[in-house]
């Protein structure tokens, strides 16, 4: 029989693996960013108290995190088999959760959301249902696609963004190119993880582009990612503050060189440089959100 201490630690070991399946990080980012955006963008932040103090916002954050959370388990439960050719030691670790508990939380988690969402409004009620359906769809069917996965999971991405709204009025038309450049962003970085998955994609019968078309076909076709960037930054550019245009400058320049790091790519370690390189680029959009409004239009 199992002493307590032996209990105490696989149970530990079995919530750290449910951590891993949610991304808690991607999560703690997406509420980071809730939060900044809902103080610097969509309020007043010279009253950010009454901003953080307002129980509506905190309930939009947290409808966000479980809905968010649902997703990333219903997808870690659909990957299952790529993901154990793909990493095999993460997901090795991961098979601590068993199947039947990632569904319980899976529809655990998306009940709380939606709870909490209808406390705040029926259209609060009525986006993260559907949020919810897309999530589950992109997973089960959508991401085997090839570039409407990628294109879907880009859009997914950034829609936590649009929740806020229906609180909170816009105060600075700022918002729209900048969700376009962390879309264009989270797109490009989405072909590189095909491109780095390609081998359990292949096997697992994903319809992926790198699968149907090649690396090299797709490597070009990622690098075209970087247009939409360059055009919501023109959008931006002639009444952006100093701030908001050196972050505009590195952005480009990140997404310029992944590019070019990308034509001449020949192992998986460049992939997994650029897909870095894309993912410090998100964090830095994220906490650079203050310094925007500093200069607003």
């Amino acid at each position: 029989m199992p002493s307590p201490g032996q209990i105490l630690k696989k149970n530990s070991l079995k919530f750290i693996a449910l951590l891993s399946i949610v991304r808690w990080y991607n999560i703690l980012l997406l509420i980071i960013a809730q939060y900044l955006a809902a103080v610097f963008l969509m309020t007043d932040y010279h009253d950010f108290r009454q901003t953080l103090l307002n129980p509506t916002l905190h309930k939009i954050v947290l409808s966000t995190l479980f809905i968010v959370a649902s997703g990333f388990i219903i997808n870690n439960f659909y990957d299952h088999e790529k993901d154990s050719i793909n990493r095999p030691q993460q997901t090795a670790f991961e098979r601590l959760v068993r199947k039947r508990t990632k569904l319980n939380f899976y529809f655990f988690f998306n009940t709380i959301g939606t709870l909490l969402a209808a406390t705040i409004s029926w259209r609060a009620t009525l986006f993260f249902v559907v949020y919810a359906f897309a999530l589950w769809f992109y997973s089960h069917k959508l991401k085997r696609l090839p570039f409407v996965g990628n294109f879907t999971a880009s859009g997914l991405a950034v829609a936590p963004f649009f929740g806020i709204f229906f609180y909170f009025t816009i105060q600075d038309l700022i918002v729209f190119p900048l969700v376009g450049i962390f879309w264009s962003l989270n797109f490009f970085r989405e072909m590189i993880k095909d491109m780095i998955a390609v081998k359990g994609d292949t096997l697992s019968g994903y319809q992926t582009l790198p699968v149907i078309s090649g690396i090299e076909k797709t490597k070009r076709i990622a690098s075209t990612a970087i247009i939409p960037s360059v055009l919501f930054t023109l959008w931006i550019w002639p009444d952006a503050g100093s701030y908001l245009r050196i972050f505009l400058v590195v952005q480009f320049a990140v997404l310029a060189l992944s590019a070019a790091l990308l034509q001449g790519a020949k192992n998986q370690k460049t992939l997994i440089l650029i897909h870095n390189l894309c993912k410090v680029m998100v964090v830095l959009g994220v906490f650079s959100i203050p310094f925007f409004s500093l200069y607003p239009f």
